[in-house]
């Protein structure tokens, strides 16, 4: 026992001597196996799926490593079109992966022409053009994490470098949200305003399009 714990000790140290020679370029492992996966060839893994350690990359000077959910906002997106520049032909050329992306737009899709039909978009629109209010209030962008930016870039949406508006969203544009996939609460949310407005079976059936996208 005691000469395993050695051994290990000594391996930690190689370990650590190596992350301080290598400065911000990680010695990322691979998700099913212990064999260190080579950061100039990240899709050299073990992994019989295949998957992508997407943390094995050098980092740009003006993106903190790692990247985590309490990032600032521009951090996490340009984390995001880092990492789908480098491995989004990769990503995209794995059929699993397309198949889920495209899984994912036709429910996006079915689910806003739903809230279109039933007149939700009009209220929200009109709410948040001549009312003065909306529900995409600054700070809502904090609850998306890296990984769902990078989603987004997959699906081809163009991540903003700056706030449209200082007391919206980061992701408000003018004709309302310019993100594809979406964090749960942006896909569930109804405000009264709505659904005083809105016949409860119209707002059923918008949530059944929303369980279908959440799913995705």
């Amino acid at each position: 026992m005691r000469r395993e714990a050695q051994g290990t000790g000594a391996r930690s140290g190689e370990q650590g001597a190596e992350g301080k020679a290598g400065g911000k370029k990680l010695k990322c492992q691979s998700l099913k196996s212990n064999k260190p996966v080579n950061p100039t060839n990240p899709m050299n893994s073990t992994n019989p799926r295949n998957q992508y350690p997407l943390t094995s990359i050098q980092y740009p000077p003006n993106v903190e490593c790692p990247i985590s959910l309490s990032s600032p906002i521009q951090k996490k997106i340009a984390w995001a079109r880092s990492h789908c520049e480098r491995f989004g032909k990769a990503l995209l050329g794995d059929q699993e992966i397309a198949g889920l992306l495209d899984n994912l737009k036709e429910a996006v899709a079915a689910s806003r022409r739903e809230m279109a039909q039933t007149g939700i978009v009009e209220i929200c629109r009109r709410c948040d053009r001549e009312e003065g209010g909306s529900c995409c209030g600054a700070g809502i962008e904090n609850r998306y994490d890296a990984c769902l930016l990078l989603i987004n870039r997959l699906l081809g949406v163009h991540l903003p470098e700056e706030r449209r508006q200082s007391d919206s969203c980061f992701f408000s544009v003018e004709n309302g949200c310019l993100l594809m996939a979406r964090h749960i609460i942006c896909i569930n949310y109804l405000c009264k305003n709505v659904t005083d407005q809105v016949d409860p079976c119209r707002i059923a059936a918008v949530r059944e399009k929303e369980g279908e996208e959440v799913n995705a």
